[in-house]
């Protein structure tokens, strides 16, 4: 692979004394003692960060029993023996707490530490992607603070080490070669220059790394990079044992004394790697956590999982979206899944086949005619059916409520499986239901019945807590996007991409990405667009993708309002990250929403957004730094903030990346699975 050539990134600091080959020090999987911390303290209740009491409880552990600290860089520079007891404490992402919390404890035992920084954020009111569902509205977000440079330099001055923990903490396996070196190697002269000193140390962001950015790590000047492998990302072939995947042990809020003692056991430490093929996902524990002993011949059995959504493929939608998405990623992991559908909805086209498949998912579709009330009733009786004879003691997982919820929880117990429903809109989708008594009690009691209740946004998990729902049993896993196949173009791509849509190359393209549907507020963004200034307008185009029952009556609207100059209705199209690659804005009028998944494209695209909020959107949108939020139904207030953004050009660029790291960490598809799929081994060890 070539490395992008970039002199101003390796013209640091060397430093006075030579250090030995970083290829030079041989290393062993249990061998030297690496532990990784992130947060200590008592005001966070996330797995990241380690009670107080917990850490000191570690550390006396660690000087009792005869260990001396030293750094990343010392190791590769000082001779140590083999067996020594040495270890070696580090700390990723930078928290303001290593230095209020952890600083002081490590000092009172004469422990060092060596600390990964990412660089763009020290010294910020950055709050990272993963933290942001921990802080409530207008909650404390100081336990979430990051380093400032005193504080840093302070440390530094105590012989703490700090290394790069990239610019933005990106997936480095996700992002194109020439991101992935600009993010290693412009972070480690950034912090070069701060701390005036040599950057030797590196640490891959999520233990994300194959060999083209262990390559990349060598070639950037490091001496030597750590990772905590993960059976989830551990290449199939195995990591190579050098000094540029240097083995850690992770420590985490739900590690008690045991855990901790556990882990620091030479001989786990030597084993758990040569044997982490058991936890992979497809592999023997996915198998054993989803298999169940019975007494009766000692017999294996393997639970299924059972999407049951109304309406599937053909018909596109966003929840048909995500369930082929997740579907498509559980089956590659190894779980048994099928799609129970509807043959005869009123959205779907005549003559489908009662059996299909759909990227290697298999598909039934039973017989329901039409969408009445009726028909939905005959879905249930027909799905129920169906599972009685083919889906005995399954996970039931209904992709909202009504007759598919009906459906998963009646098969819940009347074929002692287990169930979850997923509630995928937002607030106002769900008002129908408790407008009379009877809906409510059908609504409330199917949520009270499921043994999970999935929600993808914050507004939905507060209107549960309102009508009494147990908290215990929801959890919120938002919709997710394959972030591989969304990502940014380049300047050359993006002007190709116009020219061959046939898009203006010199205005600015303002993008609506959707179903012409009534809650989808396309009527809103037309008004809020003729209330632009009309040195605006005449700069910019407002492209909509998309069809629906709405379509002729927009185009009707469009007329009317006199903007057919600057506004493009581009149809249904098959590729639309064409369309985002092209864009400049996204703009989303919603009225209501779970969490849009043109939202999470766009903004994966590294599009600065403009949206209603509404749903999951202030989930994944944070004022000014990642996009710009107005009151739904609101045309006046939407107008105003595509006037203000229009006039943020020179910011684009880095809310746009704001926005892609933030659904890296929070929605991309790889971590979301990894969370469904730790929702049905629970589900399944229940069975």
């Amino acid at each position: 692979m070539r490395i992008p050539s970039n002199p101003q990134y390796l013209n640091i600091a060397k430093p006075a004394q030579p250090t030995p080959r970083s290829d030079s020090r041989r290393v062993w999987s249990d061998w030297p003692l690496i532990l990784a911390y992130h947060s200590v303290s008592d005001c966070r209740h996330d797995g990241l960060a380690v009670r107080v009491s917990d850490f000191e409880k570690q550390m006396r552990w660690l000087s009792r029993h005869g260990y001396r600290s030293i750094t990343l860089a010392q190791y590769m520079s000082q001779p140590v023996r083999r067996g020594e007891r040495i270890v070696m404490i580090t700390f990723d992402d930078g928290y303001a707490d290593n230095f209020t919390m952890a600083f002081p404890i490590l000092r009172k035992y004469g422990f060092v530490a060596t600390i990964f920084l990412v660089s763009d954020f020290v010294n910020t009111d950055h709050i990272y992607a993963w933290d942001r569902p921990q802080i409530p509205p207008n909650g404390n977000r100081e336990p979430y603070r990051l380093l400032n440079w005193e504080q840093v330099r302070e440390m530094a001055q105590s012989q703490f080490e700090f290394g790069s923990h990239t610019c933005t903490h990106p997936e480095l396996t996700s992002v194109t070669p020439a991101m992935g070196w600009d993010e290693i190697a412009r972070s480690r002269a950034d912090l070069s220059r701060q701390l005036e000193q040599e950057i030797v140390s590196f640490c891959y962001p999520r233990g994300d790394l194959n060999t083209d950015t262990m390559h990349m790590v060598q070639q950037a000047g490091y001496q030597c990079a750590v990772v905590t492998p993960s059976p989830l990302r551990l290449p199939s072939s195995g990591l190579p044992l050098n000094c540029y995947a240097l083995r850690r042990v992770g420590l985490y809020g739900d590690n008690t004394p045991y855990h901790f003692w556990l882990k620091t056991r030479p001989v786990v430490r030597k084993y758990r790697e040569k044997f982490s093929w058991l936890r992979r996902p497809g592999t023997a524990s996915k198998y054993l956590s989803s298999f169940r002993v019975r007494r009766r011949g000692m017999r294996l059995y393997r639970a299924q999982i059972w999407m049951i959504i109304p309406t599937f493929y053909p018909v596109i939608g966003g929840a048909q979206s995500q369930v082929q998405r997740a579907a498509k990623a559980l089956v590659a992991d190894g779980w048994l899944v099928r799609v129970l559908a509807r043959r005869h909805s009123y959205a779907h086209p005549k003559g489908l086949p009662a059996r299909a498949e759909v990227d290697g998912t298999p598909v039934i579709r039973v017989y329901s005619r039409g969408g009445s009330k009726a028909d939905s009733l005959f879905y249930v009786l027909a799905g129920l059916w169906h599972l009685l004879r083919h889906g005995r003691r399954g996970i039931y997982h209904a992709h909202d409520i009504s007759a598919a919820g009906w459906l998963a929880v009646l098969a819940r117990y009347l074929l002692h499986g287990r169930c979850l429903i997923k509630l995928r809109t937002g607030c106002r989708g769900y008002e129908p239901y408790l407008s009379s008594r009877l809906t409510r009690w059908q609504f409330l009691t199917q949520i009270r019945l499921a043994d999970r209740v999935v929600v993808v946004n914050r507004e939905l998990e507060d209107m549960l807590q309102r009508l009494g729902a147990p908290m215990s049993r929801v959890v919120r896993i938002p919709n997710a996007i394959d972030t591989c196949q969304f990502y940014p173009p380049s300047m050359e791509a993006k002007a190709a991409t116009r020219e061959r849509l046939a898009l203006p190359k010199d205005k600015t393209i303002f993008l609506y990405v959707g179903r012409m549907a009534p809650l989808k507020g396309v009527d809103i963004l037309l008004n809020a667009w003729a209330l632009l200034p009309q040195h605006v307008r005449h700069h910019a185009v407002l492209v909509l993708v998309g069809d629906g029952p709405e379509q002729e009556r927009l185009c009707r609207q469009v007329a009317s309002l006199g903007i057919s100059a600057s506004v493009l209705n581009a149809g249904m199209q098959a590729n639309v990250r064409d369309y985002y690659w092209s864009a400049d804005i996204f703009v989303l009028a919603s009225e209501t929403e779970g969490l849009s998944n043109t939202l999470l494209e766009a903004m994966a695209c590294a599009l600065p957004v403009v949206v209603s909020n509404v749903g999951g959107a202030p989930d994944v949108v944070e004022e000014g730094t990642s996009g710009l939020l107005f009151d739904s139904e609101n045309a006046v207030q939407c107008a105003e903030k595509m006037t203000a953004m229009w006039g943020l050009q020179q910011r684009w660029a880095e809310m746009g990346s704001c926005g892609r790291q933030l659904v890296l960490g929070y929605a991309n598809l790889p971590s979301v699975a990894d969370q469904f799929q730790k929702l049905y081994g629970q589900l399944a060890r229940e069975l």
